[in-house]
């Protein structure tokens, strides 16, 4: 006899000997079949959640890999503001301060790295015997006037100061002028001096011989015999933002068009030249404008 039968049988007896509510052996059967079926249910979702673990765990055991950190946050990387005008005329002044007093260690800190080793110490502490401090040590007087352009080059930005006044050089004092190269590393100004000769570009509108000529809005300014290596050619007047040249790299000409009329007097033009590598060669010479 089945399982079922012996059910079936059980029921009717306790329905004929119990005076209670008459039981239907089809409901009956009916709900048993869908309790089996609900544990059986739940016991196949334990044994899958133990198995899944279990692989998991085995995964990680035989892969051997361990849980993955979460990378910390790298903080923002700080950039040294740009130094001021103030900063950087300290650096000229004390740097021009330190030629004239033959300090060569003074002078030599505030110098870049690339000067330094075109330059070299040995040939550096020769020029401090005398040409130096003769020279551009004239300009230590804290009657100097110092004007700043700032350049474009393959390097970054570069800056070039235009000392001018009365020095005392070789007789008595008269009007001279110079130039000093500089860069900003880690927001420090330095000097970018190599004491490289080179030589001098031919501009005959600013030659002393052809008397003083008006210059006004819109002149052009030609720079001539720029040599070969130079790649970039910039002009300032007076301090005023530099122009950059048109530059023929083939006949080594460059010319400026004038961007304002010059007042009657005395004028500083102030040339850049920069070469493919980024060092930079200013030169200033005065000139005299007539009244536009």
């Amino acid at each position: 006899m089945s399982v079922e039968e012996r059910l079936r049988t059980q029921l009717e007896h306790a329905a004929t000997s119990v005076p209670v509510v008459p039981l239907d052996f089809e409901e009956t059967l009916a709900k048993g079949r869908r309790a089996r079926r609900v544990a059986f249910a739940r016991a196949a979702g334990a044994a899958a959640i133990v198995i899944g673990l279990g692989i998991a765990g085995a995964t990680t055991v035989m892969n051997r890999e361990a849980p993955r950190p979460i990378p910390p946050v790298e903080p923002s990387p700080t950039v040294a503001p740009p130094p001021t005008e103030q900063e950087i005329e300290s650096t000229v002044r004390s740097w021009l301060q330190a030629i004239q007093d033959g300090d060569e260690d003074a002078a030599w800190a505030l110098m870049t790295e690339g000067a330094r080793a075109e330059v070299g110490r040995e040939q550096f502490d020769e020029l401090m015997t005398s040409a130096l401090p003769e020279g551009l040590g004239a300009f230590a007087d804290p009657g100097v006037d110092i004007e700043f352009v700032e350049v474009e080059t393959p390097g970054g930005n570069g800056i070039v100061a235009t000392m001018s006044g009365s020095v005392q050089q070789e007789g008595p004092a008269a009007f001279g002028a110079e130039t000093v190269p500089l860069r900003v590393q880690a927001g420090t100004p330095l000097v970018d001096e190599s004491f490289e000769v080179r030589d001098e570009v031919l501009t005959v509108w600013a030659s002393a011989s052809l008397g003083p000529e008006p210059f006004r809005a819109g002149k052009e300014l030609d720079i001539e015999e720029i040599p070969s290596d130079i790649e970039r050619v910039y002009l300032s007047i007076d301090g005023a933002p530099a122009q950059r040249a048109e530059f023929d790299e083939g006949t080594g000409s460059a010319v400026v068009t004038l961007a304002r009329t010059l007042d009657a007097g005395l004028h500083l033009a102030t040339i850049v030249m920069i070469d493919g590598e980024g060092r930079m060669f200013p030169n200033t010479r005065p000139f005299e404008a007539a009244a536009p």
